[in-house]
């Protein structure tokens, strides 16, 4: 027969006994302590006072590509347009299927296009968001950042304004980009 903590026979089962606020504990807890922080000093509030901000210039290597002072956002829009045709040529041509492009000016905040396309494998996923980055590139819109080209299941080549996105056939059913930008107008185009 086991002993419990008071010294008496247990009946070969842990005793319990009664913690703080009438809870059961195990015979093996402690007591618990709790420590009482001070209360926070609060911070004294500043007077409003105005603040000059210098001017910063942010160049990268890879940049947006530059509008003249002379043109408008609607070349932008343009240029940005043939660009994500471009590249659904591009993916069109390198045996990618359900190649989508869709029109989201005005419902992303990240960008105006989106390319969407189902691969065969990602090799052929790899090398096709390589042919769409030199093609950018060619164009005047290097890829600011590509993403997912060491995995199988989803890779984004991001061109500021155009967004390729290519996926496995398992992975575009599971993401259902298109269903999420329902909204978004279809752009027509035609392979080349």
């Amino acid at each position: 027969m086991r002993k419990g903590p008071l010294g008496k026979g247990t009946g070969g089962k842990a005793s319990l006994r009664k913690g703080p606020g009438g809870k059961s504990a195990s015979r093996s807890s402690a007591p618990i302590e709790k420590t009482v922080q001070p209360p926070r000093q609060k911070k004294q509030a500043r007077p409003e006072q105005p603040v000059e901000v210098a001017p910063v210039l942010v160049t990268s290597s890879k940049a947006a590509p530059s509008i003249s002072p002379g043109s408008n956002q609607q070349d932008r829009a343009i240029k940005s347009r043939e660009l994500a045709i471009e590249i659904a040529r591009t993916a069109s041509g390198s045996k990618c299927h359900q190649v989508v492009v869709l029109d989201v000016t005005g419902l992303s905040p990240v960008c105006d296009f989106l390319v969407l396309g189902t691969g065969t494998s990602s090799r052929q996923m790899r090398s096709t968001v390589d042919d769409a980055v030199e093609n950018g590139e060619a164009l005047g819109y290097p890829a600011n950042c590509v993403s997912g080209t060491s995995g199988e299941l989803w890779m984004l080549a991001d061109f500021v304004d155009v967004v390729l996105h290519l996926f496995t056939q398992d992975s575009r059913e599971y993401y259902d980009l298109d269903s999420l930008w329902g909204d978004a107008r279809p752009v027509a185009w035609q392979p080349a």
